[in-house]
């Protein structure tokens, strides 16, 4: 789920976990999607990295 865009908070809700840490036991992201992930640095001067910083 986590892969395809929901946020933790939704897989929380969803597996009925009342800790955010009891979900955090469950959640593996593969290799290949940590590495399609770019460092916050990365988008430093772009315009997604604008919405980052708020």
């Amino acid at each position: 789920m986590l892969e395809t865009g929901a946020d933790i908070r939704s897989v929380q809700v969803l597996l009925g976990h009342a800790c955010i840490q009891s979900t955090t036991t469950y959640l593996h992201l593969s290799q290949a999607h940590l590495r399609g992930t770019p460092s916050p640095i990365d988008l430093l001067g772009t315009p997604r990295g604008r919405r980052i910083l708020g």
